[in-house]
């Protein structure tokens, strides 16, 4: 079989999809015969439309592969400037009257016409294929056999008349809950649901990891929360680490708080929320339960902290809105804000253990070994912080906003973490449910909390703030504050349980 055939995809649509129908057309086809990622080898100085259309001229026929987000990608596309590689590729073919197969992914649905660009419309008009997961072998063998019958009709070739055979009977087609199942999504049972798929009963299907685009909430004015993927990590920071509290470093003859590293498995999909939680979020269990609270915290004003009266939550010494993140909240305030949101809501909310919430800053294994999620440099266009300071590992000075920003804050290069989690690094300090150790000796290689008899004894707090230096952001700096403390620059953010 030497037929040449094009493949033809969107990376964000169908990656996955087209490593698996690659694989399965080289079974068939010479390798060099299967054209893919050409976009990625177009030479230096050459017009990039004409060569991908000698390359599309060069095939006997195009396969384009439709997710669930291809009708997006094109409107995302509109503007006469942006380059579309896909778009360029399908319209060749169809000029040059190359066989061109639509093939529809999973439940993509069939795109209207008035959705499409004038020059893929006629794409509708072509015999399509559709891949399904739970059938994907069968389905890619009917498609490779029908793309070389295509091959050899278009080519003139005597082609034998389709075989007609019995229909062997049909399994039932797969329930949705099995096919979220099958993509590793995790069943939650909330009112409201953002971006994931649901069952006919309502409830979503998150995956876990996928935050940036999906979340969940289980009161119309509680913490929008995400699915943190099950894995491991090496809590702590590395020894070469800039600004680490240590031997060998800053304040080692007296505190060792980052080490010893060491490794934690959290063996359970868990939510955490997007955002520390807002100033109306807490507004609304203040109203709900009367929940009393002292008309002064500790606030950071005329170039000095100090107890001030007429500071508190609600005013704290800046200017901020319903979306800023509530701050001058004690541990046991964050406390009784869960218990609260538990009962109203039937699930098991918490403050993240520090071992979590560690995991959840760094985002993943990019982060695993770096000062923050995004790399080994800072600067204030991508965290709140005290821009007067340059961290040692690599940065620029930039503004000091002496106060909070909104806790979705999107201007500059500020931007969630790669499991959507927003301002992990500064901003404010977050309580974390653990008592104060001075080490990591002994700690709990679950990533739980740890707890002791003596509640009044200090609590951890993670993250950095407006306040602070560059070097206080970094994922694996801790610090102790007493439970009973309020500052203007200290708040939470909250887990939620998921069943296993």
């Amino acid at each position: 079989m030497t037929g040449r055939i094009f493949l033809n995809y969107r990376r964000a649509d169908a990656e996955a999809w087209a490593d698996r129908v690659f694989e399965r057309l080289v079974r068939q086809f010479p390798r060099e015969n299967v054209f893919m990622d050409i976009d990625g080898n177009i030479p230096f100085g050459f017009p990039w439309a004409k060569w991908l259309d000698d390359q599309v001229a060069a095939c006997d026929l195009m396969l384009v592969l439709i997710g669930r987000t291809w009708v997006a990608e094109f409107q995302a596309r509109a503007d006469p400037d942006e380059r579309d590689f896909v778009r360029v590729e399908i319209e060749s073919a169809l000029a040059r009257r190359i066989p061109v197969v639509p093939v529809f992914l999973g439940d993509a649905p069939v795109p209207k016409s008035a959705d499409l660009p004038p020059s893929v419309r006629p794409l509708l008009a072509l015999q399509s294929a559709r891949l399904q997961r739970l059938s994907f072998d069968s389905d890619a063998e009917v498609l490779v056999t029908g793309v070389a019958r295509s091959i050899a009709l278009a080519r003139g070739e005597a082609v034998p008349a389709a075989v007609v055979q019995r229909p062997a009977p049909v399994a039932p087609p797969p329930k949705p809950e099995d096919r979220f199942r099958a993509e590793g999504r995790i069943r939650i049972e909330a009112p409201h649901s953002h971006g994931a798929p649901k069952s006919v009963d309502g409830a979503g299907w998150l995956l876990p990891g996928a935050g940036r685009t999906e979340w969940f909430r289980d009161l119309p004015d509680g913490p929008e929360m995400v699915v943190i993927p099950a894995g491991h990590f090496m809590m702590g920071s590395p020894d070469d680490e800039p600004g680490r509290v240590g031997k060998g470093h800053e304040h080692a003859d007296i505190a060792d708080f980052e080490e010893p590293r060491h490794r934690v498995t959290i063996a359970q999909p868990f939510a955490v929320g997007r955002c520390a939680v807002t100033v109306d979020e807490f507004a609304a269990f203040v109203t709900a339960t009367g929940h009393m609270m002292p008309d002064e915290i500790f606030t950071y004003e005329s170039d000095k902290w100090e107890r001030r009266k007429g500071r508190t939550w609600r005013n704290p010494g800046f200017a901020q809105t319903g979306r800023h993140p509530v701050v001058g909240v004690s541990w046991d305030d964050a406390g009784a804000y869960a218990k609260w949101l538990s009962e109203a809501t039937k699930r098991a909310y918490r403050l993240l253990s520090e071992a979590e919430w560690e995991y959840a800053c760094r985002g993943g294994p990019s982060g695993e070994d770096t000062p923050f999620w995004w790399g080994k440099a800072i600067t204030p266009s991508q965290a709140n912080y005290d821009g007067n300071y340059v961290y040692a590992g690599g940065g620029d000075k930039g503004a000091y906003r002496k106060a909070t920003l909104a806790v979705d804050y999107s201007g500059e290069k500020f931007e969630p973490n790669p499991w959507g989690l927003h301002q992990m690094h500064g901003n404010v300090w977050e309580w974390c449910a653990d008592v104060w150790y001075n080490s990591y000796d002994g700690a709990p290689a679950a990533g739980t909390a740890r707890d002791g008899a003596d509640k009044t004894v200090s609590r951890v707090v993670r993250g950095g703030s407006w306040f602070y230096e560059p070097r206080f952001l970094r994922s694996a700096f801790r610090v102790r504050y007493l439970p009973v403390n309020r500052f203007n620059d200290l708040g939470f953010r909250l887990a939620r349980t998921l069943p296993p």
